[in-house]
């Protein structure tokens, strides 16, 4: 399992946690209670920030190459 997989889905279980999915509330009373949330992230490949089309050698046990045009979160 990558580490990216392994953050997206810590963030996803921190995220429900917070806004109290799966506690048993009705759906009217989840939506008063609802709010903004602002997830702040930073794209990194190693210790190196991502870049877009900038290409990163040694990915992984098969020491892959990856290049991305873009970011997706």
């Amino acid at each position: 399992m990558r580490a990216s997989s392994i953050t997206h889905g810590a963030t996803a279980v921190a995220v429900a946690l917070f806004c109290g999915i799966g506690a048993g509330s009705s759906p009217a009373a989840a939506a008063e209670a609802t709010r903004p949330v602002h997830l702040r992230f930073e794209g990194v490949i190693g210790d190196l920030p991502f870049q877009c089309g900038r290409s990163y050698e040694g990915i992984g046990t098969a020491r892959s190459t990856l290049s991305s045009p873009f970011l997706r979160a």
